[in-house]
This record gives structure tokens, C-alpha cells and sequence, in this order.
């Protein structure tokens, strides 16, 4: 045989990960596909293993079972709680034994908030109202206001705080967008609960 093909056939196969989502609600499912870079090197393939990143830094192979080490191109994440895990994949030459630790990928689940809106119903106008919320507790969330216009939005300050006060300023009904997530979460469509609250201001007495 040519000497390329031997060496090329007992070179490391390279492979990236790749997964359709990074992070997703708890407990989160997702699957990580390890795409060798040169498909003709697939056949050459030994095994392709999987393992997670410790605490302190070292690598352990995920297991299916308490014998049998997780094995093939796909391998289905599951994380139960909210947290990060990062995986990659170790490809083996069946002709040389020759490894490829392929780059890491981190995975996240998140948890959503549980949180009530407190806000008077109807306030007078030109006097200042607030608005609060309250999480479960124990439950660490960051919240983003605005104020629903004819025209949109009207982004207001407060980011990040449990309350808001504003000051109507007419007489009519106002509507509040008040946006929750976890702190830890990614700040993802996904990892919101959005809540709006009508208020109606009206003439001073």
C-alpha cells in the first residue's frame, strides 16, 4: 500500500461538538453530536467516548452503566438541576490507537422564577405608585420594567430591582411589563416569565 494512506489512516480523527441548544429550563435534555471533520476517517474509528469536567479540573468518562462506558457519535445530555456541565467527546484510531480530545462544549439548565405582582389597582394621577415583586423564597431573580405605550415600549429604570415607582402623569389606564429570571440564567427568551399590570389613574380628589 501507498505509505500516505497508512499514515492517514492512523492519524487522530478530529471531530468537533456541536448541539441544537446551549441551555434550556431544568431538568434539561439535550443531545451533543461529535461531527468528525473528515468523513472518510470514520471508518477508522475505534470508539468514541464521552467525559464530563470535574471540580477540580480532571476529566471522568460518563458511563451507561456501572461498567459500560457511554460510546457512539451522539451522546444525550440530562441535567436534572440548574447548573453547567461541560462534556467532550474522545475519538480512538482502531489502526494506531491514536486519541483526539475533541474542544469542550458547556451545557446549562436553568430554573424559572415563581414571583406575585403587588400594585394598587387604581392610583391618582401626579402622585407616585410602586409596584413590587416577591419571589419564592430563597429564589435569587434579577426583574427589567417598562411601560406598555400606544407606540411600543418605554423602558424605565429599576433593572434588576424587585420594585418599581413611577409617577402617572395622565389620566387613563396604564399597563406595566414587569420580566423575571433567575440570576444564574442565561438572559434567553426562554429563561423569562413575563407579567403585565394594569393600573388606572385617575383625577385627584
Amino acid at each position: 500500500k501507498p505509505r500516505a494512506l497508512i499514515t492517514a489512516a492512523g492519524e487522530k480523527i478530529e471531530a468537533s461538538l456541536s448541539a441544537r441548544a446551549l441551555s434550556g429550563r431544568a431538568p434539561f435534555v439535550q443531545t451533543i453530536n461529535a461531527n468528525v471533520k473528515n468523513s472518510k476517517m470514520l471508518a477508522n474509528v475505534k470508539a468514541v467516548n464521552w467525559e464530563t469536567l470535574k471540580e477540580d479540573g480532571s476529566w471522568v468518562r460518563v458511563m451507561r452503566s456501572e461498567t459500560v462506558e457511554q460510546a457512539g457519535v451522539n451522546y444525550t445530555a440530562q441535567i436534572g438541576t440548574a447548573g453547567s456541565v461541560t462534556y467532550r467527546a474522545v475519538l480512538e484510531n482502531k489502526y494506531s490507537g491514536a486519541v483526539f480530545y475533541t474542544e469542550p462544549l458547556t451545557l446549562t439548565a436553568f430554573d424559572v422564577p415563581s414571583y406575585r405582582v403587588k400594585a394598587p389597582g387604581i392610583v391618582q394621577a401626579g402622585r407616585p405608585v410602586t409596584i413590587t415583586v416577591e419571589a419564592d423564597e430563597g429564589f435569587d431573580a434579577v426583574y427589567s420594567w417598562r411601560i406598555i405605550t400606544t407606540g411600543g415600549y418605554e423602558s424605565v429604570s429599576g433593572e434588576n430591582s424587585p420594585a418599581f415607582t413611577f409617577t402617572p402623569t395622565e389620566i387613563k389606564n396604564y399597563a406595566i411589563e414587569v420580566k423575571g429570571r433567575a440570576s444564574a440564567a442565561p438572559d434567553t427568551p426562554a429563561a423569562m416569565i413575563t407579567k403585565t399590570i394594569g393600573i388606572k389613574a385617575v383625577n385627584p380628589l
